[in-house]
């Protein structure tokens, strides 16, 4: 199994789904910021005082890109901010040149011509679709306003780090360089959960890595790990992709003694995401 199946299994294993396919008919897809005003007045209010935010994801969900653009909109109206997403960093002149284009078709079939954006199928974990387009072009659309809105790749390029575990660090070193460098800016960190972690759960299996952010507590990251009371995301395990379902039995509140975020964010519903070469 490759380092990516692996830790998706253990994300599955940590935050106990249950998989496979919903009878339910979807969600209609949110179009509207608006919809998330109150989930980013909360993390808004609880993250205060923290310069950098951890936002644990499920993967190819269309609300997460949604919320996040809404959160880097409210908090750009006062302060630069950069978003840094787990995308391999080789895409980051890809990226960096559309968010300075004028988002026409030729920008666009600029930004899509980068090869990382394909993957296996058996890679297909979502990271990778037509909503986190959606989710740069509003901030293209942030910086042509004058926002002070970037945004960073921070995931290793594929066949540079030996396993998950020197990836994870990998990542928080290099965001440990750009933060620092940066020493005004707002830093929203978009990963998958694990990485999201402040410390290596007491429920984790052996093999599970050191969680990306626990090499960042010098920092004083706000973590938050955001689910959905139903719906299904997008995510590989053991060795194939599919949609899965969420059901999460509890209210947005600060995480309790010893929990490895500081924040659970639970949204009303996950909708899976245009996952670019889904089958």
């Amino acid at each position: 199994m490759n380092s990516n199946s692996l830790l998706l299994s253990m994300v599955m294993l940590l935050i106990l789904v249950a998989a496979g396919p919903s009878a339910a008919a979807p969600a209609q897809r949110p179009d509207d910021q608006q919809h998330f005003a109150a989930e980013v007045a909360l993390v808004r209010d609880a993250a205060r005082g923290h310069r950098m935010i951890l936002l644990g994801e499920k993967h190819a969900t269309a609300e997460i890109p949604l919320l996040v653009a809404a959160l880097v909109k409210e908090l750009s109206a006062d302060e630069p901010v950069v978003l840094a997403i787990e995308i391999p960093r080789d895409g980051q002149a890809a990226v960096s040149d559309y968010l300075a284009s004028d988002g026409s078709e030729i920008a666009r079939a600029a930004l899509r011509a980068w090869d990382g954006w394909q993957v296996p199928n058996d890679q297909h974990d979502g990271r990778r679709s037509e909503d986190l387009f959606d989710l740069l072009e509003r901030l293209r659309e942030l910086a042509a306003a004058d926002r002070d809105v970037s945004v960073l790749l921070f995931d290793t390029v594929p066949g540079s780090t030996r396993d998950h575990h020197e990836r994870d660090r990998a990542m928080a070193d290099f965001l440990r360089e750009r933060f620092n460098q940066n020493a005004m800016a707002r830093f929203i960190v978009l990963a998958g959960n694990v990485h999201a972690m402040l410390r290596k759960p007491r429920y984790a299996p052996p093999e599970m890595q050191e969680p990306m952010g626990a090499f960042l507590s010098d920092l004083k990251p706000y973590a938050i790990n955001i689910t959905a009371k139903s719906g299904q995301f997008w995510a590989c395990i053991e060795g194939g992709c599919d949609a899965l379902n969420e059901s999460m039995h509890r209210d947005s509140g600060p995480a309790p003694v010893g929990d490895p975020y500081h924040f659970h964010l639970v949204l009303p519903q996950f909708t899976v995401a245009r996952v670019l070469g889904r089958k």
